[in-house]
Formats: C-alpha cells, sequence, structure tokens
C-alpha cells in the first residue's frame, strides 16, 4: 500500500528536519569536544532521545501551517501545485533551524551555552550584527549562506522528485487522516509530554548535566522558548564605563561581588539536617504571632514562634510562586527581562542547590503538593540536583475531604509523605529536604468542617482563612511527627511562604513581608531578629549550615552573617524594589537607564540614604544583566 502524498510530504518534513537537527547537534559536539568529553554511550543515547523531543516539538511549532495546509480534506488540497506549494515554504522553517543551529556553535564557544534570548538584542543592535559578518566571521557567514543555498537547491530537487509521489488522499481517507493525525501533531508540538505544562527548555536539564542538556538542547527551541519566556527585552540602566566610577563609589573591587564562601558554622552541629518548608501564601498579617492579631487559625505556628529564632523583616523576592522559589533555591535575581526558572535560566551556570548538598555528602528530596509537571518542577528539581522528587501524583491520600483533591494538592497528606521520605533518607547520612504545599492557593477548597472558622467560600478571605487553619494544623502534625523521629535533635527547619495573598495594593513592604522562622531547638536559640533579610539569604543559610567552605554564588547572604548591608530586593512585574532598614526604593532598570549615571546631577541631588540606594541599584542591576546574558555568573570561584 502506497502512502498518500499528504502524509508522504508531512514524513519528509520530519525526517529531514531531524536529520537537520541531528546533523548540526554532533558538529557541536565536534566543535566542542572538551566541553562533551566523557559522555558514555548510555548517556549519548538518552541524550538523542531528549534531544529528539526538542526538535520533534520544534519542527511542529515551525511548520504548524504548512502541516495543516497539507492534511486540509477538501479536493483542491489534492492538487499536486497546493502539495508543492507548501513544501516550498517547508524550506523556510528548516533554514531558520539550520541559522539558528549554526549561529548558536559559533555563540557556545563565547558562553558555553546555546543561543537564547540574546538574539533579541541582536536584532536591536542590527548594525553591531552586520558588522560583525562582514568583519570577524566573514568565512562563516559566507559557508552560511553557501550551505543555505545548497540546501535550498537540494530540497527543490526533492520536492520535484518521484520522491514525492504518491496517490491523492481520497474524501473520506482524508477526514480520517485529519482525525487520526492532528492529535499527533498536537502531542508533537507539546513535546511528546502528555499533561501538564509543554516542553521546555528546563526539561533538558532534567538529565541533571550540563554537558548532556547542552548537547540535548536544540538551538532554535532555545531561541523560541526563551525568548517568548521573557516579558521585555532588558538592558544594562548603565554603561560598562561608568561601572567603574559605581565601582569605586560602593567600593565593590572584587570581580564577581556576589561570590560567597563561609568558614566556622553558626550550629555547634557539624552537619545537621536541613529541612525546608515553603508554605503557599503565608502572609505575616494572617500570623497572629507576627500581627498581633487575633485571628485565632495558626496556633501552631504561633507556638513554634516562642521557640524559634524569627526574622520579622523578611521578604519574599516576588509575587509568583515559581519566582520566589527560583531566590529560594538559586540566589538568582528575579529581574524583568531575564530568564526564569522553569523558563531557561537552567541555561545559566549557576549555583544548585542539590549539587552543593551533594558535595557535602548530603542526600536531597523536594516534595511538593501540586502535580509533578506543575512550573515543571519535576524537571527543575532534576536540574538543581536534588536526589529525588516527588508530586501530587505520589502521594497517598490518608484523609478523606469532603471534595476531590484540588489542583494544588492537600497539605496534610503532602507533609505526611514529606516525613516519609525524611525518614528514608536519615538512615543515609545528613539529608536536605524541601517540601512546597499548596492548599492555601486560590481557590480555596473546602477541607473540612472541622476547619472551618467563617463560612466556607472559595473565592474569598473566609475561604483562605479555612484553609490557612487546615494548613496550620497539617503543619503541627508534621512537626509532631518530626518530634518523635531520630534525627529530629540534629535537624534545622527553616519555615517560609512563597509569597503574601493578593499583594495588588499596600506598601512596597507590605506587599512582600513574609515569614522566616528557624526552629532548631537543640542548635539555635530562640529569639526574635529585626535584621532585614529575604528569601535571597535561604540559599547562602542553607550552605552556610551545611558547614560548606567551599566558594559558590548567590545574590545574598547567610542570616547568620553581616558581611554585606542588610536590604532585600523585591519583583512586581517590571518593578523592582530595594529595601534597607529606614529606605526604600522603587525602579524599573529602563527608568534607571534613561535618569541615572555616576555623573548625573539629578541623582546627586537626593537625600543621601537615597542617592545610595540609587547607586546600588543601578550597579547591581547592571552587574546581574551582564553576568546573566554572558553566562559567567559564577566566574570567581575556583573550580
Amino acid at each position: 500500500m502506497r502512502i498518500p502524498s499528504n502524509l508522504r510530504s508531512l514524513l519528509i518534513i520530519y525526517l529531514v528536519g531531524l536529520l537537520l537537527c541531528l546533523g548540526l547537534r554532533l558538529a557541536l559536539w565536534v566543535t566542542y569536544p572538551d566541553s562533551f568529553a566523557g559522555i558514555t554511550i548510555l548517556e549519548g543515547l538518552r541524550t538523542l532521545w531528549v534531544g529528539a523531543r526538542f526538535d520533534l516539538a520544534v519542527l511542529t511549532q515551525l511548520n504548524a501551517l504548512i502541516l495543516l495546509a497539507l492534511l486540509v480534506p477538501f479536493r483542491f488540497a489534492a492538487h499536486p501545485l497546493w502539495r508543492q506549494g507548501w513544501m516550498l515554504l517547508a524550506i523556510l522553517p528548516l533554514l531558520l533551524v539550520l541559522v539558528l543551529g549554526i549561529a548558536s556553535i559559533a555563540f557556545y564557544g563565547e558562553v558555553q551555552r546555546h543561543l537564547g534570548a540574546e538574539l533579541l538584542f541582536m536584532v536591536n543592535d542590527w548594525p553591531f550584527v552586520v558588522d560583525l559578518l562582514v568583519s570577524s566571521r566573514r568565512e562563516e557567514f559566507i559557508a552560511l549562506l553557501m550551505v543555505s543555498l545548497l540546501g535550498g537547491w537540494a530540497w527543490w530537487k526533492l520536492i520535484r522528485s518521484d520522491v514525492m509521489d504518491g496517490p491523492a488522499p481520497r474524501w473520506p481517507h482524508a477526514w480520517l487522516t485529519l482525525v487520526l493525525v492532528l492529535p499527533l501533531l498536537v502531542l508533537l508540538g507539546r513535546g511528546l509530554v502528555l499533561d501538564g505544562k509543554t516542553l521546555n527548555v528546563v526539561d533538558a536539564h532534567a538529565l541533571g548535566d550540563a554537558r548532556l542538556a547542552n548537547l540535548a538542547m536544540n538551538a532554535a527551541f532555545s531561541v523560541i522558548h526563551t525568548s517568548r519566556n521573557l516579558d521585555k527585552v532588558l538592558k544594562s540602566p548603565v554603561s560598562d564605563s561608568t561601572e567603574a566610577a559605581l565601582r569605586k563609589e560602593l567600593n565593590i573591587s572584587q570581580a564577581n561581588p556576589f561570590v560567597r564562601q563561609y568558614g566556622d558554622q553558626p550550629t555547634p552541629h557539624s552537619s545537621p539536617n536541613i529541612v525546608l518548608i515553603v508554605l503557599e501564601s503565608w502572609s505575616n498579617d494572617y500570623i497572629d504571632g507576627l500581627s498581633g492579631k487575633d485571628l485565632g487559625v495558626t496556633p501552631n505556628m504561633d507556638a513554634l514562634l516562642e521557640q524559634s529564632q524569627v526574622y520579622t523583616n523578611h521578604y519574599a523576592a516576588a509575587q509568583r510562586s515559581i519566582q520566589s522559589l527560583q531566590a529560594i533555591l538559586t540566589g538568582v535575581p528575579v529581574l524583568p527581562g531575564q530568564p526564569r526558572l522553569s523558563e531557561g535560566l537552567e541555561q545559566v551556570d549557576m549555583s544548585r542547590v542539590g549539587n552543593l548538598a551533594a558535595e557535602r555528602g548530603y542526600e536531597s528530596v523536594f516534595v511538593q503538593s501540586s502535580t509533578r509537571r506543575s512550573f515543571r518542577m519535576n524537571a527543575v528539581a532534576a536540574s538543581l540536583g536534588f536526589s529525588e522528587y516527588f508530586g501530587q501524583e505520589d502521594i497517598p491520600l490518608v484523609m478523606d475531604y469532603p471534595e476531590p483533591t484540588p489542583r494544588f494538592g492537600w497539605d496534610h497528606d503532602t507533609l505526611q509523605f514529606f516525613h516519609q521520605r525524611l525518614d528514608r533518607m536519615a538512615s543515609k547520612g545528613p539529608f536536605m529536604g524541601v517540601v512546597f504545599t499548596g492548599t492555601t492557593h486560590e481557590p480555596f477548597a473546602d477541607p473540612g468542617k472541622q476547619f472551618h472558622r467563617f463560612p466556607h467560600d472559595s473565592a474569598s478571605e473566609n475561604g483562605y482563612l479555612n484553609t490557612l487553619a487546615y494548613s496550620d494544623w497539617a503543619l503541627g502534625e508534621f512537626m509532631a511527627k518530626a518530634r518523635a523521629s531520630d534525627w529530629y535533635d540534629d535537624t534545622v527547619f527553616l519555615i517560609t511562604s512563597d509569597h503574601v495573598l493578593r499583594a495588588s495594593a499596600g506598601s512596597l513592604r507590605s506587599r512582600f513581608h513574609v515569614p522566616l522562622v528557624v526552629y532548631a531547638p537543640k542548635l539555635i536559640s530562640a529569639h526574635r531578629s529585626d535584621k532585614l533579610v529575604s528569601h535571597y539569604d535561604i540559599l547562602p543559610t542553607v550552605v552556610d549550615l551545611m558547614g560548606s567552605t567551599e566558594p559558590f554564588v548567590a545574590f545574598g547572604e547567610s542570616i547568620f552573617r553581616d558581611a554585606l548591608p542588610d536590604e532585600a530586593w523585591v519583583n512586581q512585574g517590571e518593578m523592582v524594589g530595594l529595601l534597607r532598614t529606614n529606605s526604600e526604593l522603587e525602579f524599573t532598570p529602563a527608568r534607571l537607564a534613561v535618569s541615572f549615571s555616576a555623573e548625573s546631577t539629578a541623582a546627586r541631588s537626593l537625600a543621601p540614604d537615597q542617592y545610595s540606594l540609587e547607586l546600588r541599584a543601578a550597579l547591581l542591576t547592571h552587574l546581574v544583566i551582564d553576568k546573566l546574558n554572558l553566562n559567567n555568573w559564577t566566574r570567581g570561584l575556583d573550580r
């Protein structure tokens, strides 16, 4: 049985596209053999399979209109001219894959990762690109033109050859083909991901090795998805020449001011277990022990506060969970126009909390109450080096609820499952566990009448308070189980929240004010501190507690150290905030770029504290952008 002409055309597009992508992948490997040294045959095969998923996804996305046109189940679509016309257009996506692939190979030598959102900067600075192509990259440019012309000619010969011949699809078969093939195309466009979020750059880094991730990644996929994930292109607010003046005025001389290194430990235990609990939408305003109110929905947290080191001046990095998790787990700043965790940040050479833990002999686990693909956290956890990861699908229910499991899961069952995993890990040595809860996320699920403190409503504050009462009870049950465990005395519990509830109004501080509780009654004395800290200080704190003496890179510093100014950086859309104890600044990098320079008389007319904030905001924003764009965030580490 001969394949109908429309299906034959689809197969040719995919076959040629996959061979092209494979050729580019092998060219990258051959061009930079040292970067991919040591890859085993098994790792290579696994990498090629993951890479094929990216290839299929981007080929489907780029050719979507062409593929649909070839599947149109009407008589005119059976005419050879219709098919040949669309096949002729298919050369454009293939040429785009080729051009971006070769450009990425050239780019890889500079920053050891694929071309991404940098393409947007190049488009905006096209005179520089033209000058680059006709000067230092002239040979590569000529070679690319010749390969493109040769490829275009070969494609034309292919679509005119006998290979394209096949029977025209008949009317009933054409409709059946459309019905059967369309779902397959959707699946291919999603990167063979059946449910949850579609394939993204982070999924390559789920391989757990930067070499494998870079080899699996498709350059066209990287460019399209990292560029799409950015709100807008963010340029540095100051020039390179101004940087030197700012460094001098702020007395920042080290090449990479984000390198951290600690010596003596803040606890008497050499390698305590570390448990990090991130609570969904727990705002200070609703915790009686922090707000001074009498809502009566957080008795377990209130009791913990009396026995803990409590930071009453702690702020979330952002107002979206995944952005706050970025700050907590990577220490990389959340800035508008910069790559985000689960959406391209994984391509940055950065300190990864799971890897840092492994270097100290720690096992690690990440558990979240949401589904595995929520925020693509299954891939994120692997990319950050966690030993284990579990999502909602892995968590058995231990309670009866009046409604089905909500999208963001049940906290009690999640925390009980989390405790079981910690118990298992404890026999292997020190461990680091991270859990992210979700029941307090809107819409507020009904956890049962025993938790109703107010008439329940899934969309109102009453519903939130009821779920908060349930989540607090779940936290209390988890802590009770922990106290009965052999590993309890040697464990430091860090408890925080991802962001406040509904932070659309109020002062800058109130929009980000969340708890930070350090509970370790056998290791750390209880007291309240008004030191200004933030999510960015949690990764350095974890590394400090582990007793690591090796350098790493993070935006904040350990809460047990005082080498840097007490400050918190926060992000809300295009707005960035810089908080100090007695002052604050709201700005956009674009506004800084226009209004500020080291010699700005307008800036110097500000009050000293405000002027200092302007200086620091401009310089640190510039350094972050520069280091992330050039992938030298970790420059300065001895490796």
